[in-house]
């Protein structure tokens, strides 16, 4: 059952001033071009662009942001005026828009693949020309103006001193590294291979003081590809949320974890996704904390791309509180075994609660409440890095459970998880409250019985103060 919305985000807006004369571009996209003629060039031997500006110019072209010249990516040359005004306009997802204008401007220098661009942000004063016949369209594009320009699609900087402190406020939000030669020589031209790194790290920044990030802003608003957003951000996301994770079993977990902790499941509201289609993609579990199970399975398996992990997507159904209906949950392979993972399963609907009740589990562990066509998918038969069997966690009998409850509660411990295998109803909430209980020390506790998977968690324990 879908629940509200986690996260009240604010809305874009497309308020971005330009220093006078000069375009303040930035947009982390541009139109496929020859450079202009006069446009700044970069001499032979500073012509080398290493792989990771390459990779980053890819992703963004992958988000219909970015795109090539006839001489490839074009990295190494200077960006130009009118470069600034296409990449402007994508950045503030106008694309359309500046379309329809056409050419509507007065300059005479403008080439027809930047007419849109220029003719819309001059008509909502958003740039200015050099003169008043003239945008100045092959003259360079400044490392200041770039970082004002971004600055003001973050809504991150107003007032006169805007333009002034720019590169220190671009650096102050990672933007630009001290390395970068747009924080040594903020007037020189700012080279496309910078540009494209400045833009890959202005998608991930939180616009103004809100929650939302402009590649939300541009997702939600049906301005990118929701499918190459999601694989974008989460190469982006995957090495925080990994740390010092070693191995399979560890990247796996983490990855599990930092889903279910930060998402619930449901649909986003109307306003951002009035079709029901950007719920079921991996960006909205990944970004914006809400999605349906394709969501998750989706998530999970761009994140476990990032880390070298196979992991696939298995469609089949499941039995929930409404039935068998269709459903879509993950088949990892750990140390060379293959596991069925289900998150969505692991994220219970109005809890907050991280278990792993579907964490690495068999065949025969999965068709208890699932059903998909076994021929289409590796057996899982391996136990090893089942969350459960890998720590120990697992009771044959009531007399194991007894020994593990009271071992918590000798150390004064607040929790157990265990699995029953099998399970039976000796496992009942009045067996377990009589054992807790008759111990004399407890006060209280809270506890949860999952007898489809044969999961005891038994939390929230509390205890008498100790006489004397």
């Amino acid at each position: 059952m879908p629940l509200p919305y986690k996260r009240k985000i604010a809305a874009l807006g497309t308020a971005c001033l330009l220093v006078a004369g000069s375009l303040l571009p930035g947009a982390l996209s541009v139109r496929a071009l020859a450079p202009a003629a006069g446009a700044v060039e970069t001499p032979a031997s500073a012509t080398a662009v290493d792989p990771a500006s390459e990779a980053i110019a890819a992703e963004l072209q992958s988000l219909s942001l970015f795109s090539g010249t006839d001489k490839g990516y074009d990295l190494y040359r200077g960006a130009t005026r009118a470069e600034g005004a296409v990449m402007l306009v994508r950045l503030l997802g106008l694309k359309a828009e500046a379309a329809a204008v056409g050419a509507a401007h007065p300059f005479s220098d403008v080439p027809a693949w930047a007419a849109g661009s220029v003719s819309l942000l001059w008509q909502k004063g958003l740039t200015t020309g050099v003169s008043t016949d003239r945008y100045g369209s092959a003259e360079p594009l400044t490392g200041r103006q770039y970082c004002t320009f971004l600055l003001r699609a973050l809504r991150r900087a107003e007032g006169a001193a805007a333009y002034r402190d720019a590169v220190a406020a671009a650096r102050a939000l990672n933007l630009i590294g001290d390395g970068s030669p747009v924080f040594s020589a903020p007037e020189g031209p700012v080279r496309r291979s910078e540009l494209v790194a400045m833009s890959r790290r202005a998608l991930v920044t939180t616009m103004g003081t809100g929650s939302r990030t402009l590649l939300d802003t541009l997702v939600t608003g049906g301005k990118v590809p929701a499918a190459a957003a999601g694989r974008v951000l989460a190469k982006s996301l995957a090495p925080a949320i990994l740390g010092t994770a070693a191995g399979d079993y560890a990247r796996v977990k983490a990855f599990h974890d930092w889903l279910v902790n930060r998402n619930q499941y449901g649909w986003l509201p109307a306003a951002d996704d009035p079709g029901r289609t950007l719920s079921a993609e991996a960006y909205s579990a990944l970004s914006l904390g809400t999605g349906v199970c394709s969501a998750y399975s989706r998530a999970m398996q761009y994140l476990c791309d990032t880390a070298g992990i196979a992991c696939s997507i298995v469609q089949g159904r499941a039995s929930g509180s409404d039935g068998w209906t269709g459903h879509a949950w993950n088949q990892v392979r750990v140390d060379g075994d293959w596991y069925h993972l289900d998150v969505t399963f692991d994220d219970p609907i109005g809890t907050q609660t991280l278990r792993y009740n579907y964490f690495n589990v068999t065949d025969a562990d999965l068709a208890r409440d699932h059903t998909w066509d076994r021929t289409a998918w590796p057996a899982c038969t391996a136990t090893a890095a089942n969350w459960f069997i890998r720590g120990g966690a697992v009771v044959t009998s009531v007399t194991e459970l007894e020994n593990s409850l009271l071992a918590v509660v000798g150390r004064r411990g607040t929790e157990l998880t265990v699995r029953a295998v099998p399970f039976s109803s000796g496992y009942s909430d009045s067996v377990i409250r009589g054992i807790l209980f008759d111990t004399g020390v407890v006060s209280g506790y809270t506890q949860s019985l999952d007898p489809v998977m044969g999961v005891i968690r038994v939390t929230k324990l509390t205890y008498f103060p100790k006489a004397g």
